[in-house]
């Protein structure tokens, strides 16, 4: 399945009994059912249950609209029930009971009174006194019950049974007082659970007994009772210390009776009718505005007009989507991105694609619909708040510049679509975008994300900091809001990037700047063996991986990453080191082999690199450009040598002395292609002049060009200008011959001067 291109065709992969009409007819079919299932998906999860025709209301923010309700419906207020209840729950009487602890303790404290009388009885003077005194002070500081001297000798007047007599009927009269309960002065004391109600208590004033109330009633009736003036006062004087609030709030039957009532409040239901202004222009988007707004919302959606209206507006998001997504894959074909040929690099960047999608919508359902994001008003952020870059940043760093070039294009729009922001937006966005993807570009240690992020979202802030002052409307603290935004966006984007990236290196199967630098390390352990195994064939990589980073950097192509594939692409030469001339050291042991096994041999170091390269855990594409650092090209020594050998009944088939392959793919493994070419050729001159050196880079660059081995590699002829230019200057400098030192005499002096002279 391609998305944006097609993959070269090969012999390998295609069956050489289909017709070449019918393959390509196959290809051209799947590749355009992967665009069109591609396109859809994309539009389908972008637009699918996304209301589009919201209008731009946000909570506790001013309105920029003056919207009116084109049709009649109602809805429950879930704000306007709420208070209904709350102003049932605080106008609901609490529960109260008569609590008779207090007239019991102070009962038993009137028979210890009896039983403390009958004791002075029978005592005189002095002692009588001394009882007295203990009685009262016994009673006023361990009892509760303050009593006066002189009404204790009232009543000691009176026998035994009289004074208990009168004691009982005063105490009876308090218990039928305080059995009706007696309120507080306060109707409120003593409520501190229930403070917050507001009980209602008109229905019953007139038959609450306060304290004060039930002390007269109390001196009435003994009064009543007891016809001594002073006895009946020192009674009083003793029983009214029983006189105290005894209606309690029985909170637990309070609770029950307040849920009661809260259950039976009906919602309540607003009717909104056609014409009515659900928010003016300007005016502050309160809780009950916001909740009006959003029942609209759900009342449109079952209109068939809306449906009409929001199908439209799919169609129009459709058409730009479109030519949006038109537009980037035209990019990507102009451009020489591995994006065109890798079919596994176009799913996985299909499915990038799609999480940013979803990713965007997933912070706009929270920012617009989550209860905990209304309160903050997140909702007037969301073109702040979504991580428009994504894609930029990891786009250009596992697969090229150009690639994350096009997709910032598809996926800025994209966010213009979903959040409806303006055209000046998207044009921020876009410039942002491209800025991050230049800055990108050579990212090779972590600290360059940093950078990168840090330069881009600076940008950011610049821009929209412009655009803000041609609205003198935005307040400082709304531009401070917007900044705040702005930054938690690009902490989360820098903070994605920096733990995903590792993983996206497998799944896209692309390493990024990063793994490369950290395999030129010279003490890698393959690199190592390499070193102690095959001496010249490592001196021989060290030699390539220059030229070709050099090369690379002339023709903006990665040169980390040629640099990389050149310490390593000859690593299977340590099985047979011996067979390959930069690790001999006398005899040729190829002299004594048939022309075929030399090649067999030759060949058969690709295969062995590549089974190292998964053994040490190298990048595929360090394995790919190890298979294709020789193309499909001819060992013409060897060629020439079994033409020369063979029988005249014998055939030699090329094929037996050409590498495996495949062509070189990639601009970089083109590079890799010639530098290891030019450099084990360059070994072979006698004068390395600078016009030897650069008739034999012709050559070599000719010869394989008119074998076909740089078809699919992508490079222009003037970047095979600008290799050949680079490998020149790089040789001349690394082959230009020492000056040579004479020793002359100089008088009869025992020590000789060296003369430097130019060697020939």
């Amino acid at each position: 399945m391609r998305f944006f291109g097609h993959q070269k065709e090969t012999n390998s992969v295609d069956d050489p009994s289909e017709p070449a009409i019918a393959r390509r007819g196959r290809m051209l079919f799947f590749e355009t059912l992967g665009y069109v299932m591609f396109g859809a998906g994309l539009f389908f999860v972008s637009f699918w249950k996304n209301n589009t025709l919201k209008p731009s209301l946000h909570l506790n923010q001013p309105s920029d609209v003056r919207f009116v309700s084109p049709i009649d419906f109602e809805y429950i207020s879930v704000i306007q029930t709420k208070e209904r209840k709350e102003q049932q729950r605080r106008r609901t009487v609490p529960v109260y009971k008569v609590d008779l602890t207090a007239f019991r303790n102070f009962s038993q404290t009137v028979e210890q009174l009896k039983n403390e009388l009958a004791e002075c009885d029978p005592t005189f003077g002095k002692q009588r006194n001394e009882k007295i005194a203990a009685l009262l002070e016994t009673f006023e500081h361990e009892r509760n019950l303050p009593i006066e001297k002189s009404d204790l000798e009232r009543l000691l007047r009176f026998k035994k049974l009289q004074r208990n007599r009168l004691l009982n009927e005063t105490l009876f009269i308090l218990q039928e007082i305080v059995q009706k309960g007696v309120w507080d002065e306060d109707p409120t004391a003593g409520m501190l659970y229930f403070q917050t109600f507001e009980p209602l208590y008109s229905d019953m004033q007139h038959q609450r007994l306060t304290v004060s109330g039930a002390l007269r009633l109390l001196r009435n009736r003994i009064f009543a009772t007891v016809p001594e003036y002073d006895v009946a006062n020192a009674l009083i004087h003793i029983m009214r210390y029983g006189l105290k609030p005894n209606f309690v709030c029985d909170q637990q039957q309070t609770r029950e009776k307040i849920q009661k009532v809260i259950e039976q409040t009906p919602n309540v239901t607003v009717h909104v009718v056609a014409g009515d202004v659900i928010a003016d222009f300007g005016q502050i988007v309160t809780p009950e505005i916001f909740e009006r707004w959003q029942a609209y919302q759900r009342a449109i959606v079952q209109q068939d007009t809306y449906k009409t209206a929001q199908m439209t507006v799919w169609l129009k998001d459709g058409f730009v989507l479109m030519l949006l997504w038109g537009l980037s894959t035209l990019l990507i074909w102009l451009s020489p991105t591995r994006l065109r040929v890798s079919g596994r690099l176009q799913l996985s960047v299909a499915g990038l694609l799609f999480f940013q999608v979803l990713l965007i919508r997933a912070v706009m359902r929270f920012c617009n619909d989550s209860e905990i994001a209304q309160p903050f008003g997140l909702s007037l952020f969301v073109p702040f708040l979504v991580p428009t870059f994504l894609p930029a940043i990891l786009i250009t760093t596992l697969v090229d510049v150009f690639a994350g070039a096009a997709l910032t294009l598809l996926t800025v729009g994209l966010k213009m679509l979903l959040v409806r922001n303006s055209f000046e937006l998207f044009l921020c966005d876009l410039a942002v975008g491209w800025s991050l993807v230049f800055l990108c570009r050579y990212i090779r240690v972590k600290k360059d994300i940093l950078k990168a992020v840090l330069c881009g979202f600076l940008l950011y802030l610049v821009l929209l900091f412009l655009h803000g002052s041609l609205y003198p409307s935005i307040e400082l603290s709304a531009g401070m809001q917007y900044a705040a935004a702005v930054s938690a966006n690009g902490l989360f984007t820098f903070c994605f990037v920096f733990c995903f990236t590792p993983l996206l290196e497998k799944v896209f199967h692309h390493s990024t700047n990063m793994t490369f630098l950290r395999l030129t390390d010279y003490n890698h352990p393959l690199l190592r063996k390499l070193q102690e195994v095959a001496p010249g064939t490592y001196h021989h990589s060290l030699t390539v991986a220059t030229l070709a980073e050099k090369a690379a950097a002339e023709i903006g192509a990665n040169a980390l990453l040629c640099r990389c594939c050149a310490l390593y692409h000859d690593v299977g030469k340590m099985k047979n080191p011996n067979y390959f001339t930069e690790n001999q050291h006398g005899e040729n042991p190829h002299r004594n082999q048939p022309p075929s096994v030399s090649a067999e041999i030759l060949k058969s170091h690709i295969r062995e690199g590549v089974r190292l390269a998964k053994q040490y855990h190298l990048p595929r594409i360090v394995r790919d450009m190890m298979q294709q650092h020789h193309g499909t090209f001819l060992m013409q020594y060897f060629y020439k040598k079994a033409l020369l050998v063979k029988d005249e009944t014998e055939t030699v088939d090329e094929a037996t002395f050409r590498y495996d392959g495949p062509k070189p793919q990639t601009k970089e493994a083109a590079i890799l292609f010639l530098s290891d070419a030019v450099e084990a050729s360059s070994r072979s001159l006698e004068e390395p002049t600078e016009a030897s050196i650069e008739r034999l880079i012709k050559g070599i660059v000719k010869d394989r060009e008119e074998d076909g081995q740089l078809n699919d590699s992508a490079l222009t002829l003037k970047d095979l200008e600008q290799i050949r230019t680079s490998f020149r200057d790089s040789l001349v400098t690394m082959m230009h011959r020492r000056i040579s030192y004479n020793k002359i005499d100089v008088g009869n002096a025992s020590s000789s001067i060296p003369v430097p002279t130019p060697s020939k």
